[in-house]
């Protein structure tokens, strides 16, 4: 059974796990049927060890972020590092191995970073989005909608009852046709993880 699982699907796999093994194996039942005491009616209970490979992974990804951009399009604004976090709520160390953009509609992925010579889409948000992490020097950014990103090694490992801080930046620009409004926020993009245990 693959270790590495998409976020939502891991929590679906947990579920379904757990109720699998609360499944207790019945052996052929030594019947009775009368009025006096019947002893000596048994259950042998079994022990069996779990790998380490086979532990659950339980982390808490936050739902929603917003992010802030003039509203003309420009610099994003995101909340810090301490604000949005992946948390590690089990004993062991796990790794977000790979994330992917998926992006909602009338939004558009840019591969290099914008300026204010930037010709807006006539229809659509325009945005270049980075992610990095107190230890990664360079911030990795999203090239491609819709595919996984895979993560350096070592820069997105979260131990048992840790927190990993990400911060996310870029620029963000919205339709010739259009501006951002400064009372609602849109959808812009989803950020899905892969979170898988640590070898």
């Amino acid at each position: 059974m693959k270790k590495t699982r998409k976020l939502m699907g891991a929590f679906a796999l947990s579920a379904a796990l757990a109720i699998g093994c609360a499944m207790p194996a019945f052996a052929a039942a030594g019947d009775y049927d009368g009025e006096s005491p019947f002893y000596g009616a048994k259950t042998d209970v079994f022990l069996q060890g779990v790998a380490d490979s086979q532990q659950q992974i339980s982390i808490t990804v936050p739902v929603n972020l917003t992010l802030s951009a003039p509203q003309a399009g420009g610099t994003i604004t995101a909340p810090s590092a301490a604000a949005y976090t992946i948390t590690n709520r089990g004993t062991t160390p796990v790794k977000v191995s790979e994330v992917c953009a998926i992006l909602a509609t009338k939004t558009v992925l840019s591969e290099t970073p914008l300026d204010t010579s930037f010709e807006k889409d006539s229809e659509n948000t325009t945005i270049y989005l980075t992610m990095k992490t107190d230890t990664l020097a360079t911030p990795v950014r999203f090239m491609s909608p819709d595919i996984e990103l895979i993560l350096p090694d070592g820069h997105f490992d979260i131990a048992g009852g840790d927190s990993l801080g990400i911060t996310l930046a870029g620029q963000a620009y919205p339709a010739s046709s259009g501006s951002f409004a400064i009372d609602t926020s849109v959808k812009a993009v989803s950020l899905e993880y892969t979170v898988e245990l640590i070898n």
